[in-house]
């Protein structure tokens, strides 16, 4: 799943960060910016027989100018994603939009982000 977003993102987006797109915890503060970070969560049951839930955080930093270049970013994750169908060796997948958290700067990284939260039931091949 994780391989589907991610070449999903370098695909739509991947010419706003110079195909930056990390995986959770793989960047840090001297990582060129802007850039993309994926970061699955837990899955979760559903009611769907053979399928289960999964949240979907992706995280858009950017120098520390101003957040309209997160928000472009973000704009683009967004189309990019939601409701689209996404498919890979052992899932077929739909993320949805669920919205974003609030404007944050890390001082230690120099870097302005937001995070926008996706949500999807997964169901197996």
């Amino acid at each position: 799943m994780r391989k589907a977003i991610r070449d999903k993102l370098i695909e739509e987006v991947g010419n706003d960060v110079g195909d930056r797109v990390y995986e959770a915890y793989m960047a840090g503060p001297d990582t060129e910016k802007p850039y993309i970070v994926l970061k699955l969560g837990s899955e979760m049951e559903t009611n769907i027989r053979h399928g289960f839930d999964v949240e979907v955080q992706v995280w858009v930093y950017t120098h520390r100018t101003n957040f309209g270049a997160v928000d472009t970013i973000l704009r683009k994750v967004i189309n990019a994603l939601n409701e689209e169908e996404l498919e890979d060796d052992e899932f077929v997948f739909r993320l949805r939009y669920m919205g974003m958290i609030e404007d944050s700067y890390d001082d230690d990284w120099d870097a302005l982000f937001r995070r926008a939260d996706f949500e999807t039931e997964v169901i197996r091949n």
